[in-house]
C-alpha cells in the first residue's frame, strides 16, 4: 500500500491522478499530524456490477418512457395515460444514467455513497407505489410484450432494494472512512442546495402520502399511481443532494451537479412535446418550471466551482 504525497486534492488533473497511479487504501486525513494515515473504505465490485445493471436498465427506461411517451400501453409495465407524465418520468431515468454510468468505475466508497441511499430510496419507493396498485399492470395483459415489461419491473423493483440494501450495510462494515474534501463547496452554494434538498423530499412526500389532493395542484393531470410512481424521484434525489451537501465536497458530486443540469434540458424537451398538457398559466406551472430551473442553476454553479483550479 502506498502513502499518497500530501498534495492538494483540488489541482489540477488530481482525480485523475489519484485513480490513475494507486489503489486507494490509505490517504492522509486533513489536519492529521506527520504519518498518521487513515485506511479509505472502497467499494465493492459487487456494487460497481448493481450500477452497470442498473445503468442499462435506467436506458431501457428511457425509451420505453421518454421516446415512445404514447406507447405505454404496449411497451411498459402499465398504461400511463398522459405522455407529459411518462415523457417527465423518462426525463429522470435518463438523467440517473449521469450518475450511475461514471459510479460503475468509482472507487471510493465516499464518491458512491449519495447515489447509493438515493437508489434504495427511489427503487423503494417505485417498489411501494407498484404494491399499492397492482391491479393496472398489464401482468395478465394478453399481448407478451407489456406482460414481460409489468412482470420485468416487478422483479428488479423487488430485487434492488434488496440487493442494494445489502450492499450498502457491507460497506458500512468495511474498514476505513472517508478521503478528505478536495475542495468545500461554496457556503451560498451549499445552503441552497440543502434547501432545494429539503424541498423536493416534501414535494415527493406529499405526492406519496396524498397523491389525489396533492394531484390536484399539479400543473398536468396524474393518477394516484404515477403521483406515487413520480414521487420517488423527488425524494430520492433529496436524499442524494442531501447526502452530497452533507459531505460538502464540491469536486466529489461533479457528477450530481452535471445530472442537475441534464435534467433541467430533459424536463424543459419533455414540456415541450407535450406542451399542451401542461397548465402553463397555473401557480403549480409557474413553481413547477421555477424549480427545475433552480436545479439547472445549483448544477451549473457546481459544476464550474468544481473545475480544475489553473
Amino acid at each position: 500500500m502506498r502513502i499518497l504525497p500530501n498534495i492538494a486534492r483540488d489541482d489540477i488533473g488530481w482525480n485523475t491522478h489519484r485513480r490513475a497511479n494507486y489503489t486507494p487504501a490509505i490517504m492522509r486525513t486533513e489536519g492529521a499530524t506527520a504519518g498518521t494515515t487513515t485506511e479509505v473504505r472502497t467499494v465493492l465490485p459487487a456494487l460497481n456490477a448493481l450500477f452497470a445493471v442498473a445503468s442499462v436498465l435506467v436506458l431501457l427506461a428511457t425509451i420505453q418512457l421518454f421516446v415512445m411517451s404514447t406507447r405505454t400501453d404496449h411497451y411498459f409495465a402499465w398504461t400511463i395515460g398522459v405522455p407529459l407524465t411518462a415523457a417527465v418520468d423518462g426525463a429522470f431515468y435518463l438523467a440517473s444514467f449521469a450518475l450511475l454510468f461514471p459510479a460503475v468505475w468509482a472507487r471510493e466508497w465516499a464518491d458512491v455513497r449519495p447515489l447509493a441511499w438515493g437508489v434504495l430510496t427511489i427503487s423503494t419507493l417505485k417498489l411501494v407505489a407498484t404494491l399499492l396498485h397492482t391491479s393496472l399492470f398489464h401482468f395478465s395483459d394478453p399481448d407478451l410484450t407489456p406482460r414481460i415489461a409489468a412482470w420485468g419491473w416487478l422483479i428488479v423493483y423487488i430485487a434492488v432494494p434488496i440487493v442494494l440494501g445489502a450492499l450498502i450495510l457491507a460497506q458500512y462494515r468495511m474498514p476505513g472512512g472517508d478521503p478528505p474534501v478536495a475542495r468545500p463547496m461554496p457556503p451560498a452554494l451549499r445552503t441552497l442546495t440543502g434547501a432545494l434538498a429539503v424541498v423536493l423530499v416534501l414535494i415527493g412526500l406529499a405526492l406519496l402520502f396524498a397523491p389525489t389532493a396533492t394531484a390536484k395542484h399539479w400543473p398536468w393531470p396524474l393518477t394516484a399511481l404515477t403521483a406515487q410512481a413520480i414521487s420517488a424521484w423527488f425524494v430520492g434525489i433529496g436524499v442524494l443532494v442531501g447526502l452530497s451537501v452533507r459531505d460538502g465536497d464540491v469536486i466529489r458530486s461533479r457528477n450530481v451537479w452535471i445530472a442537475a443540469m441534464l435534467l433541467l434540458v430533459l424536463q424543459g424537451v419533455a414540456l415541450g412535446r407535450y406542451s399542451d398538457v401542461f397548465d402553463w398559466s397555473s401557480a403549480s406551472g409557474v413553481l413547477y418550471v421555477a424549480l427545475f430551473a433552480g436545479i439547472g442553476a445549483l448544477g451549473l454553479w457546481g459544476f464550474l466551482a468544481s473545475r480544475p483550479r489553473r
